[in-house]
């Protein structure tokens, strides 16, 4: 997120800036949607993905996750038999699902 001054903030920002720190390197935060966060490592546009990205094994397959560095505790709970019998949450972005949020 940012504050209102415009810089990017967060929890994963803080955690790389004190990662950076450590190891004595530079750190550049480079905002990137989501969807292309992945194909960005792959073709080396970018070092690291700090993200609330899940580990998966579709994604494990393709980059190193080192682990988790926070776990969150939420969860979905839902009726639909669309997302209970989803295994991944890409299966999700579809124009025919709609999430209401209260």
């Amino acid at each position: 997120m940012k504050d209102n001054n415009g810089k990017v903030i967060g929890y994963e920002v803080e955690l790389a800036e004190m990662l950076a720190k450590s190891m004595e390197v530079q750190l550049t935060i480079v905002e990137i949607p989501f969807s292309e966060l992945l194909k960005s490592l792959e073709e080396d546009k970018i070092d690291m993905v700090m993200s609330g990205m899940t580990m998966t094994t579709k994604r494990n397959i393709k980059s190193a996750f080192v682990g988790p560095h926070m776990i969150s505790g939420k969860s979905i709970l839902t009726k639909s038999p669309s997302f209970s019998k989803t295994d991944d949450a890409e299966d999700l972005n579809s124009s025919s699902v709609q999430l209401l949020l209260y």
